[in-house]
């Protein structure tokens, strides 16, 4: 495949989960703000009467969408800055095991050799890199 190409679709994928990122913090927002106007009963309720929202100062819709929205932003700079640590970081909260070079671990020895005679393993190994051992309930493997 075109290296190109391949770019340009990745920068479209980004984009695209961007969009749907930002649309679900929305979604939440507005679930909270409806629950919100349904406890203090400005929604539902009767289905013949018309939405009262003077029941519900907006400082107290304000005040929750603000709240959900640092929640939200603080919990998506904790990932964040997790995952910008590198593969190491994100390996070892799934409990992988570092392999060695010179480990004599038959099982971390093939797992080594397999990676580095294909150059590029199946978890993006070059020889000599270092690599990770992901137990099995943590691999997306059949």
């Amino acid at each position: 495949m075109n290296f190109f190409a391949q770019q340009e679709r990745a920068r479209s994928h980004t984009k695209r989960m961007l969009i749907l990122f930002v649309l679900a913090v929305a979604a939440i927002v507005a679930a909270v703000d409806l629950v919100l106007l349904i406890a203090f009963g400005a929604a539902g309720g009767d289905r013949h009467h018309t939405v009262n929202v003077s029941h519900v100062q907006p400082q107290v819709v304000f005040l929750a969408s603000a709240l959900v929205l640092a929640i939200i932003g603080l919990a998506t700079l904790y990932k964040v800055t997790t995952l910008r640590s590198g593969g190491g970081a994100v390996a070892r909260q799934f409990g992988a095991t570092l392999v060695p070079p010179d480990t004599t671990n038959f099982a971390y020895k093939r797992l080594r050799n397999v990676n580095e005679s294909k150059g590029w393993g199946l978890n993006g190994w070059y020889p000599g890199e270092l690599g990770w051992w992901i137990p099995k309930r943590f691999q997306n493997t059949k």
